[in-house]
């Protein structure tokens, strides 16, 4: 069955009660502070590739330190959160969550939370530090070059010049269906793992 997002009470939990505390604290100590929306920034200006995990925390960390972003994205604003966005519902973090700390402002509610949680932190992430007017979605980077001063350019000048870039297109791209011999021969329903979520593919139905 689909994952289901949910908040375990930490009172209820003496060690998930700490992790959240010090979550807090590393909130307040180690998050840089987000500027305000009309201020400008002065340092320089950094292009993001991706508006995945990698990038979404860069872009903070960058804003956050005063340098001026632009995040560029191939896809829609569906994909942001990169391959968290693309996976089931029955996905979830294989790791504690105490690893996998991508930016002192996360705070996650389970030890193993799940894909909605995860895009969730994201989400918070990227409205957090104003990145929203900082996106351009569903603009693939197909050229990358540095003009005669020096300064990076995103497929051309119309996207501006940056002083610094930032890959951030991860490992994990489109699902790839394995060819297997025979295949053009069955007459079922052939899927991916990474369209199924629960069972509701396969109503009343044996599956090999």
């Amino acid at each position: 069955m689909p994952s289901e997002s949910r908040v375990e009470n930490p009172f209820f939990h003496p060690f998930l009660f700490i992790f959240q505390v010090w979550q807090w604290f590393a909130d307040k100590i180690f998050s840089p502070t987000p500027p305000e929306p009309s201020t400008r920034l002065s340092r320089p200006k950094v292009a993001v590739i991706g508006a995945g995990i990698t990038g979404v925390t860069s872009a903070a960390h960058c804003i956050g330190h005063g340098f001026d972003v632009v995040i560029f994205e191939a896809g829609g604003r569906e994909n942001l959160g990169g391959i968290w966005s693309k996976v089931n519902n029955s996905s979830s973090l294989q790791i504690h969550s105490m690893m996998f700390r991508f930016h002192p402002s996360v705070k996650w509610e389970r030890g193993y939370p799940d894909r909605q949680q995860i895009l969730s932190q994201v989400k918070q992430l990227w409205h957090k530090y104003g990145l929203e007017t900082r996106t351009k979605f569903n603009t693939p980077v197909e050229k990358v070059y540095q003009d005669e001063k020096g300064r990076w350019v995103i497929n051309n000048t119309a996207n501006g010049h940056f002083e610094g870039v930032i890959a951030a297109v991860g490992t994990c791209g489109e699902p790839k269906m394995p060819q297997l011999p025979g295949l053009e021969n069955f007459k079922g329903h052939v899927y991916h793992s990474s369209q199924l979520t629960g069972y509701g593919h396969f109503p009343n139905a044996d599956v090999e």
